[in-house]
């Protein structure tokens, strides 16, 4: 698996004490390769970009920057991520609450089950269930209010936020992550 290629690849790297590679913007060679890199191009590039690599022994204290900038391109990716769910809704008909508790929460929940798949499989459960738990607490208690906060200070009025809805949120967020 690519997982376990990677991983060995790593471990190898520690054991010589080699540095870590980065990442190869080089053009590939293969077909398949070449349409792989134009798909992802749009959203590697700006991060290699951006983003600097804290592996390098010389850029460790840039952290700071890096987590920022890392945070940064998540809200834009989310922002991205909610707009085109909001246009399928619209073509198809789907509501945006629909929308919202289906599609976008089982999409945001994928990679928490991916994380907790590896780190299961490194033989660290505790850290698998800490991060779905974690990630759960997070959402309620930052990525819920944190918007709406927003909303208000741009607005300049409060953001109605319906009580039958809310408590549909945080019924159905379990049923989604579990």
């Amino acid at each position: 698996m690519l997982w376990e290629k990677h991983t060995h690849k790593n471990e190898e790297q520690v054991d010589s004490g080699d540095q870590a590679e980065g990442l190869d913007l080089s053009w590939p060679s293969t077909g398949r390769a070449r349409l792989t890199y134009i798909i992802w191009a749009p959203i590697i590039l700006p991060l290699a970009f951006t983003i600097i690599d804290c592996r390098k022994e010389k850029n460790v204290k840039y952290y700071g920057f890096t987590f920022t900038m890392s945070i940064v391109w998540v809200a834009v990716y989310s922002y991205f991520m909610v707009w085109f769910a909001t246009l399928a809704g619209d073509s198809f008909g789907i509501s945006d609450y629909i929308m919202g508790l289906t599609v976008l929460a089982a999409g945001t929940s994928v990679p928490d089950l991916l994380t907790s798949v590896i780190v299961a499989r490194q033989g660290h459960g505790d850290m698998a269930v800490s991060s779905s738990i974690g990630s759960n607490i997070f959402d309620i208690t930052v990525g819920l209010p944190v918007p709406w906060i927003l909303s208000n200070l741009v607005r300049g009025k409060p953001q109605v936020v319906s009580l039958l809805l809310l408590l549909f949120f945080f019924l159905s967020h379990d049923y989604f992550y579990y």
